[in-house]
């Protein structure tokens, strides 16, 4: 007599992990600051752990007075800009988007990046590499 050992396997394959993380940083008196074009303010090292236990690190930079762009050489004096850092040596890939709230916590304004963008470490030249809105919102 044959028996017929029957088994179930399931596979699955994934493309990297998917973190989403939130934070809240508050700039206190953020109209009269005193940073000058392309002056920014840094936030704090923000840690994210992904699915697999991989930390990796990131901060916010926030130029109150605008910032020039050299991906496409202009000056964005008229705006406040806002750029995500990574601060990993390793391949990352991120998205993000940025709220600006009331005293009520109401979203007044938001923009984030047009789509995924994969970081490859740092730079030959050691400079971090980021993505951003050089024209987050403007002064006016």
């Amino acid at each position: 007599m044959d028996l017929v050992n029957e088994e179930e396997y399931w596979c699955r394959t994934t493309f990297g992990t998917s973190v989403k993380s939130s934070i809240t940083w508050t700039i206190e008196n953020f109209r009269n600051r005193q940073e000058k074009f392309d002056e920014e303010i840094k936030s704090s090292v923000i840690s994210v752990t992904d699915s697999d236990n991989r930390v990796t690190k990131w901060r916010v930079l926030v130029y109150p007075k605008g910032c020039k762009n050299n991906l496409d050489n202009l000056e964005y004096k008229e705006c406040v800009s806002m750029f995500i850092v990574s601060l990993n040596e390793s391949p990352v890939t991120a998205s993000w988007e940025g709220w600006i709230l009331d005293e009520n916590t109401n979203i007044k304004h938001n923009k984030g990046s047009t789509g995924v963008q994969q970081w490859k470490g740092w730079g030959a030249n050691g400079t971090c590499h980021s993505i951003g809105v050089p024209s987050f919102i403007e002064h006016s």
